[in-house]
């Protein structure tokens, strides 16, 4: 996501999608450039992005929320967070070129955190850049530092929302350089083993022990996305744990991540709230604990969008988890999780 998205963005087919402030066509031309977009133009090239997105494994529901998220940084600052975190590097490092720290708002480059800012921090900040001041930083970019949306990639010359950092941080997750096929070498073949083991050493093993669980996860989650979360942990635990389960899952359609976007032109028609849904989860996890309630089987929970203009949230809008799910029920057979549309 971190490498596509930026022109992914830009796909006609990404035109209508809410909050779709940050395409970069540029990010189109430094992708095509490095042999990893193969489209006549930037329009084809988008829609090319776009196809490797989804052929990766997330879902076309994600596709009209994304372009938001790209806008707000999501995809690299956790891409930057969590490649330091699973390899336990320190930000001193500048893995990939990149830092952090507040930046100037006309030229982008380095200034000192205020002390407002600073003092802000432990109250107001999530831990991933862009937050409470403190910005991704692009070390790499020709001319001295810059916020990582404004720096330029040296590779290409691009200002493309630095390609070159995606792609290094992407080398470092397979194990090769995903331009050249080769492997990597120096302290990038060193900082990817340490990540590989950090990924291994969080690894879920899918044994819950019998223990009574319930997930809900929006089917549009542009942050956690299903096939690599909710979806995959289900089908393991089913697997490992069988008849002995107790998790349940409920997928909620029309439903996200960041509820707090809803608020938002178009997310205000096309969503319903997901925290509805942790609610009657919450509430169903206590009636089975205190009175021995058995929990719903898992489904997926098909809600309807409030649509033009998003008059007032209505019962028709958020049905209820289903106690007889029927035709909607999540189904694991051997080793085939079937989730209904």
């Amino acid at each position: 996501m971190n490498v596509y998205q930026g022109c992914a963005s830009a796909a006609p087919s990404n035109s209508g999608a809410s909050l779709n402030f940050a395409a970069s066509e540029t990010a189109c031309d430094s992708l095509f450039a490095n042999g990893l977009l193969s489209g006549p133009d930037v329009a084809t090239q988008a829609e090319e992005a776009q196809a490797i997105i989804n052929d990766y494994g997330f879902v076309p529901e994600q596709n009209i929320v994304q372009p938001s998220h790209w806008w707000v940084n999501v995809s690299p600052g956790v891409a930057v967070t969590y490649a330091n975190a699973y390899g336990r590097v320190s930000v001193l490092d500048n893995l990939c070129g990149y830092s952090m720290g507040a930046t100037d708002g006309a030229t982008f480059e380095p200034v000192a955190l205020s002390s407002t800012a600073e003092a802000a921090l432990f109250g107001t900040s999530n831990g991933i850049p862009p937050t409470t001041g403190v910005n991704l930083i692009n070390n790499a970019s020709p001319g001295g530092p810059k916020e990582n949306r404004a720096s330029i990639s040296p590779s290409t010359g691009n200002a493309d929302q630095n390609v070159d950092g995606a792609l290094c941080l992407r080398s470092l997750a397979e194990g090769r350089d995903v331009v050249t096929g080769g492997p990597l070498t120096g302290k990038n073949r060193a900082y990817s083993e340490r990540i590989a083991q950090g990924i291994s050493a969080i690894r879920a093993s899918g044994d819950l022990k019998g223990l009574p669980a319930v997930f809900v996860t929006g089917r549009s989650d542009a942050i956690l996305p299903i096939n690599h979360t909710s979806r995959a942990y289900y089908g393991l635990n089913q697997r490992v744990e069988g008849a002995q389960s107790n998790l349940r899952y409920y997928e909620i359609t029309n439903a996200h991540h960041l509820d707090v976007f809803n608020k938002f032109a178009a997310f205000n028609e096309m969503f319903i709230p997901l925290h509805h849904y942790l609610f009657e989860a919450l509430d169903l996890m206590y009636d089975h604990l205190k009175n021995g309630t058995t929990l719903p089987p898992s489904q997926v929970v098909h809600t309807v969008p409030r649509g033009s203009g998003a008059p007032s949230l209505a019962p028709v809008n958020v049905p209820p988890i289903a106690d007889v799910p029927g035709a909607s029920e999540i189904v694991f057979d051997g080793n085939i999780l079937t989730i209904p549309d």
